[in-house]
């Protein structure tokens, strides 16, 4: 008699693990199973706008600054320390 609720039962774990690799994706199964994660609600994040003068220039794209080094003429010489 035991032996045969073993084998029932061995056959009932063997039954749940096929069904378990026919389902697919077994972890986000369980995952989105869980009722606390799908009742939690992101908390919302308040965000402050930055001033004006902290943006970036909007006229040339990829030049983060505005400023340009000023070319050294041919008739200007070299300072050398």
């Amino acid at each position: 008699r035991q032996a045969q609720r073993e084998q029932a039962m061995e056959e009932q774990r063997l039954a749940r693990k096929i069904a378990l690799k026919l389902s697919g994706c077994v972890r986000a199964d369980k995952a989105a199973s869980l009722g606390s994660l799908l009742c939690k609600k992101a908390d919302e994040v308040e965000r402050k706008q930055n001033r004006i003068y902290y943006r970036k220039p909007r006229s040339e794209m990829g030049v983060t600054c505005s400023g340009r080094q000023k070319q050294r003429g041919k008739s200007i010489p070299a300072y050398y320390d």
